[in-house]
């Protein structure tokens, strides 16, 4: 499939919009003081399938849909880094 029908396909523009509201979902919920396993699980996962779609799907993702997965990493990676020094 070619990167233009890539974005005109109706299942990945779904998808995409999926993604979008589920990363927006995790980082709202980031704004808690205290974070359920689940929700880092979530985020974590959702990472996982941002690479996946990236490297094995070879789908090639807007600046916008770049950004908020960035800011999970970053959100998932501050916290720990705090808990190993």
């Amino acid at each position: 499939m070619r990167n233009n029908q890539k974005r005109r396909c109706p299942a990945l523009a779904e998808l995409r919009y999926e993604l979008a509201w589920r990363v927006a979902g995790v980082l709202a919920a980031a704004a808690a003081p205290a974070l359920p396993a689940g929700v880092v699980r979530e985020a974590s996962a959702l990472v996982r399938l941002y690479t996946a779609l990236r490297g094995v799907a070879g789908m090639k993702f807007t600046e916008e849909e770049v950004r908020e997965p960035q800011q999970l990493v970053g959100w998932i990676i501050v916290p720990w880094a705090s808990l190993t020094s």
